[in-house]
């Protein structure tokens, strides 16, 4: 083997030329619950990347405390008059589309965040239907590069200091999350 090949093994030739630095940021939240928490989008340009990075924490910690509180709600159900006489009247799971063979495995089932009936269950349909603990956030190119600035951003400045990562390699992630938020890849 000729040395220029062996020297290249051995060493890195790369050369750092730029800093990646965030110069504004872009959230979009949607919301399958109108009535509670409305579509919001969320659009900052700022001065230099200290400025982008803060703001953009501010926002994601104002975020997670609104989303922490909206998964706190655990609301009753709310049956109409229409609603019972479905219930009456139906022996099949809305869940699993099976017979319900026993009034004593049959529950109304209905959202916990509005109270609403949603149908009749299986008592074993309705129980391993939870509600989620995390809200995902689509992070876009999220498992590249940019992630890695926003990890380090979150040690600095973010409230919760707890962060959980999935990584793939170095700086590469599947997952990250902090709060009641999971960042996930696009």
């Amino acid at each position: 083997m000729n040395k220029i090949i062996l020297d290249s093994i051995k060493y890195s030739w790369s050369i750092k030329i730029f800093n990646q630095i965030p110069s504004s940021y872009y959230l979009f939240v949607k919301s399958n619950y109108p009535e509670i928490i409305t579509d919001e989008t969320i659009f900052f340009k700022g001065t230099n990347s200290e400025d982008v990075l803060k703001h953009y924490l501010e926002t994601i910690d104002n975020l997670n405390e609104k989303f922490n509180n909206l998964l706190k709600i655990e609301k009753e159900i709310n049956m109409t008059e229409e609603d019972e006489n479905h219930f009456n009247e139906t022996n099949i799971c809305w869940m699993c589309e099976k017979e319900i063979k026993s009034i004593h495995v049959k529950v109304g089932d209905h959202d916990h965040f509005n109270g609403k009936y949603r149908g009749a269950a299986h008592y074993v349909c309705n129980i391993n239907c939870k509600k989620p603990k995390r809200i995902p956030i689509i992070f876009h190119s999220g498992s590249n590069y940019d992630n890695h600035l926003f990890i380090k951003a979150l040690a600095e400045y973010g409230k919760n200091k707890k962060i959980n990562v999935i990584g793939k390699i170095t700086e590469e992630y599947l997952s990250i999350r902090y709060g009641s938020l999971s960042f996930i890849d696009s």
